[in-house]
Order: C-alpha cells, then structure tokens, then sequence
C-alpha cells in the first residue's frame, strides 16, 4: 500500500472517532508515529501495519451497530466476554484476535 491508502485508513479510522492517540494505543506505536502515518509523511511497517487494518476493520464493523461515540463507548468500556478488561487495552495488548472475534458476535448477533 502506498502513504495515500493509509492516509485515507487513517481518516476512516478517525471519522468513526477514533483519536490518534487511541490509535497509536491500539496498534502499538507512539503519537508522533500515527501522525506521520495521518499527514502521509511516513507508512507503518509490519506488525503495526497489520494492527492498523485490524483496527480499520473493527471500527467498519462497530459502525453497523454503534455511532463514533458508541465506539468509543464499546472501546474504553470493560467487556465481559473480554474477562471484563477494556477493549482498548487489549488491542494495545495485542490481542486483537480476540477482540475481532467479540466484534465479530456483535456484529453477527449472538
């Protein structure tokens, strides 16, 4: 891919309400980082790449059901089938297997 595909990941990333530093939370990276990937001026790499299209992919899904602030919401709130930790803390963990897989009952229903 090149910047302008993950500049525009990035911009849907942020319009379902996701900040930069909730995204460099998720994928692992620091602010300064997701914001080089946001202005085009440097591409993630790897791991971080991968993470950042997990995170896109999850927030397309959570956007069926929720508004930006529902997301936000979902992200930052204890899950219980997560063993009521947040979310946000295990993308940040990386865990996002797991986290996909309980977007993915919502999303498909129970």
């Amino acid at each position: 891919m090149d910047s302008t595909t993950f500049v525009q990941v990035m911009q849907e990333i942020g319009t379902a309400g996701l900040s930069q530093t909730e995204v460099a939370r998720a994928v692992g990276a620091s602010p300064r980082t997701v914001q080089t990937w946001a202005a085009g001026s440097n591409q993630p790499r790897g791991v971080r790449a991968q993470r950042l299209l997990d995170v896109r992919l999850m927030v397309q899904k959570l956007g069926d059901i929720y508004t930006a602030e529902g997301i936000r919401i979902w992200l930052h709130s204890r899950n219980e089938h997560l063993g009521l930790t947040r979310p946000i803390d295990r993308l940040s963990q990386g865990d996002v297997d797991e986290v996909l897989r309980e977007v993915e009952s919502l999303h498909g229903g129970w």
